[in-house]
């Protein structure tokens, strides 16, 4: 028999997430949900492209305002769990090129984990810097709305 050497096709192998991979899809998911249950609570009150002002402006101004700022805070802690397991990622790429030079399957399968992640990271902050700026364009609408109601009610 000859002796043959193996090669590996790495566009073959198949890289199950890992456990934090699957934690950090449903945060993904759950934060997802939350900023469209906010749109859709800035929207309950006055339908989009509507440019008219509520009954009780001060209320929808302060709904603006803290769904902004929670929208604001969600990025944040998004950014911070995924710097944490970006880096997590790394700390596991480093270990196993370490410990099986060789072998690139164990360096690949992190790699693709942290491009899916990354990918999944940019359409969610996309989204939610999105919905915020929408919010505050909403935000600074009503504010002019209601300055020139009040200037009109004054003359």
């Amino acid at each position: 028999m000859q002796d043959q050497a193996v090669q590996w096709d790495l566009r073959s192998i198949f890289c199950e997430p890992s456990g934090l991979a699957v934690l950090l899809i449903f945060y993904f998911l759950a934060v997802f949900l939350v900023i469209c249950r906010k749109l859709f609570g800035v929207w309950r009150v006055v339908r989009p492209f509507q440019l008219r002002l509520p009954e009780n402006s001060i209320d929808y101004d302060g709904l603006l305002r803290r769904s902004s700022q929670g929208i604001g805070r969600w990025i944040q802690l998004s950014f911070l769990l995924w710097a944490i397991y970006i880096s997590l990622l790394a700390g596991k790429i480093a270990r196993n090129s370490i410990l099986e030079p060789s072998i690139h399957q164990f360096v690949q399968c992190p790699i693709q984990e942290i491009f899916a992640a990354t990918n999944m990271m940019l359409v969610l902050v996309t989204f939610a810097f999105l919905a915020r700026w929408h919010i505050a364009k909403r935000a600074e609408s009503v504010g002019n709305l209601h300055s020139q109601s009040d200037s009109n009610q004054s003359k």
